[in-house]
């Protein structure tokens, strides 16, 4: 009985969603408030970004994944004393997810700022900037 409840407890603990993701399932549809207040978004602009965000979320988390998955087996390659080409080409492979990811971070950055007016844009770099 005790391995049954243990087993199950396994099972579930591993497929039903963490506090965290279900607060960035909340968060999905909300745009920071500051960010609203501050650029004083529209409601037309507030309704494109949550579409954006929406839209890339998916695609980043599969870019973030695959970086994962290519720093793994890079690390299993050095782990186990792999050839210099065998390491070579993880590397290569690596260095591509990290470069797939950063493109798809940039445009989505893009698609952001095409949704913002110039002084928008102005603004919210202001808002980014190190203090």
């Amino acid at each position: 009985m005790v391995k049954l409840i243990c087993g199950m407890i396994i099972v579930l603990g591993t497929t039903l969603p963490t506090k965290a993701q279900l607060r960035a399932d909340d968060n999905e549809d909300k745009v920071n408030p500051e960010v609203v207040s501050q650029l004083n978004l529209e409601d037309t602009q507030i309704d494109q970004l949550k579409k954006l965000r929406k839209s890339k979320k998916l695609e980043l988390r599969n870019h973030m994944q695959g970086l994962k998955e290519a720093r793994r087996e890079f690390q299993q390659a050095l782990q186990r004393n792999a050839g210099e080409q065998e390491l070579k080409e993880k590397f290569q492979i690596l260095q591509q997810a990290r470069q797939a990811l950063a493109q798809a971070k940039f445009e989505k950055m893009l698609e952001f700022r095409a949704v913002l007016t110039p002084e928008q844009r102005k603004k919210f770099q202001e808002m980014k900037a190190p203090k």
